[in-house]
């Protein structure tokens, strides 16, 4: 592949030219099917076919066909000019290479290839949807809005966005697909071409009309209704801490029939993983555990998901993230707590691994009298703000000495212990064993 590369015409400009006995066409396929599958390994969902076929299930992962809208909808339209003004950039109406932005705010990454004398059809290589930026519950809502689409599907695109891989369009992949067309035509001018539709709401509202009149069996609606319905209730369990109405509600065919729209069912069940951590987060959240917790938590569960290597390894998952967010809220919930209380244990959750980190300076930075923090914190949790800080500090160790190959001092540094002695001392005070016998539990 590195000869192919280095040859150049007159002008100086490199381009694929096969060594003996090979011809452009067959050079060009090597580079496109390494194209592919480097974008599978980033988790894009990948494809080649004709620009003028319509966009089906399998490329937008059944958004349109969700939606209603006709599925004569070609792949070229995502490549076309959205404005005449666009029309008349010669870039954007030569170049092969196209960013584009849906209306749905959904990214594509699409390379038009050159002509193969195999498929009389220009064909495209089309990477997407993904995003490039988490989509916030408010832009969600925004989103329909501006698509006069009903706030009964504001669920539904809150899990087709959380099943969406986000990569950094101007960090990796947009550099990437100008390097392989410059490669596959030997033009060093060759610019890429952003499309964005996301602001064009006359012409989303023309598109998704057809929502209102989607024709659902009694069944299907039935179904529907019960899957959001039993959601509510999964997360107001989460929230309460109640972990045997979490599972409940969470054990059901309602939540097994989620859309396939991944070309594996393993794909499709990782997918839906996520979409339940996602629901986990948001009803541990409405019970006012801080935002770090509810990060952490989230994230090792999807490296979790993502480690799966079959299907037989994601069945345990589902009540395992049921019970560890229900734990979670058990062990954090502040909303008991009055308004000054509840800041005090949220500092403590977030400035854990600060050494001078004391009930003293816990009053300085509130601004409140020491002793008086100290009987309002006792009295309504119970235990005093050092206990607190120290039972935060050995919590979080406990979380490193799982996840992470960290020694014990380095550990103990980390939360705000650097003293070592001190921290085994703590440590077994709270778990009845030594941190290197901790770790040692849990790997056998």
């Amino acid at each position: 592949m590195i000869n192919w590369l280095q040859h150049r015409d007159d002008s100086g400009i490199p381009h694929l030219a096969g060594r003996k006995g090979e011809t452009l066409t067959e050079t060009a396929k090597i580079l496109i099917d390494m194209a592919a599958e480097y974008l599978k390994q980033l988790r894009l969902n990948v494809s080649i076919r004709p620009e003028d076929t319509p966009i089906s299930p399998d490329v937008d992962l059944g958004l349109r066909q969700y939606l209603g809208i006709p599925g004569d909808v070609k792949i070229r339209s995502l490549m076309r000019p959205v404005q005449e003004r666009d029309a008349r950039d010669g870039n954007a109406s030569d170049s092969p290479l196209v960013i584009s932005n849906d209306r749905f705010e959904c990214r594509y990454m699409i390379l038009r290839l050159p002509q193969d004398p195999e498929a009389p059809a220009h064909r495209v290589l089309i990477a997407g949807p993904y995003l490039t930026e988490r989509i916030s519950l408010t832009r969600i809502r925004q989103i329909l809005e501006r698509s006069a689409l009903p706030e009964s599907l504001f669920t539904w695109f809150a899990q087709y966005y959380s099943t969406l891989p986000v990569q950094s369009g101007e960090d990796g992949l947009e550099p990437y697909l100008l390097a392989l067309g410059h490669a596959l035509y030997g033009d060093p001018d060759l610019q890429l071409y952003y499309r964005d539709a996301s602001s064009e709401p006359e012409r989303m509202r023309q598109d998704v009309n057809a929502v209102s009149g989607t024709e659902y069996s009694d069944k299907a609606r039935e179904l529907l209704q019960l899957r959001y319905e039993k959601e509510e209730e999964m997360m107001n369990a989460i929230a309460a801490g109640n972990t045997e109405a979490a599972l409940s509600a969470g054990d059901g065919p309602y939540f097994r029939s989620m859309e396939t729209r991944a070309p594996s069912r393993l794909r499709d069940r990782k997918n839906w993983l996520i979409i339940l951590n996602t629901l986990c987060r948001k009803g541990a959240q409405r019970s006012g555990v801080h935002p770090v917790y509810l990060d952490d938590l989230s994230r090792r569960m999807a490296v979790k998901i993502e480690a799966a290597a079959t299907l037989s390894d994601l069945e345990r998952l589902p009540r395992e993230m049921l019970r560890k967010y229900c734990f979670l809220v058990q062990s954090f919930d502040t909303r008991c707590y009055s308004p000054t209380i509840r800041k005090a244990v949220r500092y403590i959750d977030v400035h854990y691994a600060d050494p001078g980190l004391s009930l003293q300076k816990l009053a300085a930075v509130l601004k409140l009298n020491k002793c008086y923090l100290a009987a309002g914190f006792r009295r309504e949790t119970g235990s005093t703000v050092t206990t607190r800080i120290n039972e935060t500090r050995i919590s979080r160790a406990c979380l490193r000495l799982e996840t992470s190959d960290l020694t014990i001092g380095e550990i103990a540094a980390s939360v705000g212990l650097p003293n070592v002695n001190y921290f085994t001392r703590l440590f077994r005070k709270q778990k009845n064993v030594t941190p290197s016998q901790y770790r040692k539990m849990l790997k056998g």
